[in-house]
């Protein structure tokens, strides 16, 4: 059986892109809203929370520049690894059953 190709790279990395940019995305939302208004970040979590009937002290903290890149670094090479397993996964599955 030929290996899959989903344009010049392998489905599996374009999987890992997909995972890795959406996570990365949702991150640099976040932190931007944090650098916009601190306060308004505190309530939307405050909001999060209480539409899961959860009671937990949670405090934003102040916006850092290098906290928001790392944590953007992290949660892409976390989707990334995420979505390029998922695509191996679902490959082996679908090789398997054929």
């Amino acid at each position: 059986m030929k290996k899959t190709k989903c344009g010049k790279c392998s489905c599996a990395v374009q999987w890992g892109l997909i995972g890795g940019t959406t996570l990365a995305t949702i991150h640099v939302i976040w932190s931007l809203a944090i650098a916009a208004t601190q306060q308004g970040a505190q309530n939307f979590i405050n909001w999060i929370y209480d539409l899961h009937r959860i009671t937990m002290p949670v405090t934003i903290k102040q916006f850092d520049l290098m906290s928001a890149v790392l944590l953007t670094a992290v949660t892409f090479a976390f989707g990334f690894a995420l979505g390029w397993l998922i695509s191996k996964i679902a490959t082996h599955v679908q090789k398997n059953c054929a």
